[in-house]
């Protein structure tokens, strides 16, 4: 009886989850463009469906902060197979700007094992025409990971129209971002504690995304951003932040450089900005 009750229960949850997705049409919207944008690739080719959703506009990690359009008009269409599937997924409340994010494989071509596993985030903008682009594509590498069979899941945090103040919304996040730079080569923990959401999710080259403050920020690294670009939803209420980051390492007693890219995405919650997504490439 417990077994059945339990059963019961489970399948509940489940249906009231896939409810819950399904009904903000905006954010299905998000999620079946994305998907539509991880078929392109598997029916055709990668570069096809990039320069299907790209815009004048977009930015990727390739390895630098490029411009996404001539970087990938500029490669020949291959039989290179790169396979993903959103996870994850919220919206603004203003409907027309939200972020995607899952695994990814790579592979020779479709009949080769992968060889090679990650994460990305996909930062969307509706158009004028209601279809959505990509403003940012940008990923890390891991471990094997299975793509398929993962339960969609969003933010459990509903987003609320942000009110006006003196300040442009942009102007607001780029002054919390640069709080958040300005304490970060000093005392990291303190401030991804500050400024982390509860929903946080790490993204770091080499490891599995993680949610956990603490386990990211125990490191001697010293990590020294400069933003590049602030971008805001109409609504006041998400947005994102992109740059580089130097990071300074102590191996063996001896310091050594390395420089990558960062990508944040900012969520108002209960009226103020938190990171949401974090990664360094």
């Amino acid at each position: 009886m417990k077994k059945l009750l339990s059963l019961s229960v489970t399948v509940f949850t489940i249906i009231f989850a896939q409810a819950q997705e399904f009904s903000n049409k905006d954010l299905q919207s998000l999620i079946d463009a994305e998907r539509a944008f991880a078929s392109i690739a598997k029916e055709k080719n990668t570069r096809e469906a990039f320069l299907a959703n790209l815009i004048d506009e977009s930015i990727s990690f390739s390895p630098g902060i490029t411009k996404a359009k001539p970087f990938w008009e500029k490669l020949k269409p291959g039989t290179d197979w790169l396979y993903w599937q959103p996870v994850y997924a919220d919206i603004s409340a203003s409907g027309d700007f939200g972020y995607t994010t899952g695994p990814w494989h790579f592979s020779k071509n479709k009949k080769e094992k992968p060889t090679a596993f990650g994460e990305y985030i996909t930062v969307w903008q509706k158009q004028a025409d209601g279809k959505w682009k990509i403003l940012i594509d940008a990923g890390i590498n891991h471990d094997t990971y299975h793509v398929d069979g993962h339960e969609i899941k969003t933010s459990g945090t509903i987003s609320q129209p942000a009110q006006p103040s003196a300040q442009s919304f942009k102007d607001e996040l780029t002054a919390i971002e640069e709080s958040f730079i300005q304490q970060a080569p000093t005392d990291i923990l303190k401030a991804y504690t500050h400024h982390a959401s509860p929903e946080i999710k790490f993204y770091r080259q080499n490891k599995f995304p993680s949610s956990s403050v603490e386990e990211v920020c125990k490191t001697s690294d010293v990590l020294t951003f400069t933003p590049a670009e602030t971008i805001v939803s109409s609504a006041g209420d998400m947005g994102f932040t992109y740059g580089t980051v130097n990071i300074v390492k102590q191996d063996a007693g001896q310091q050594k450089t390395n420089n990558a890219n960062y990508l944040r995405i900012w969520k108002k919650e209960n009226g103020a900005w938190k990171i949401v997504m974090d990664m360094i490439t």
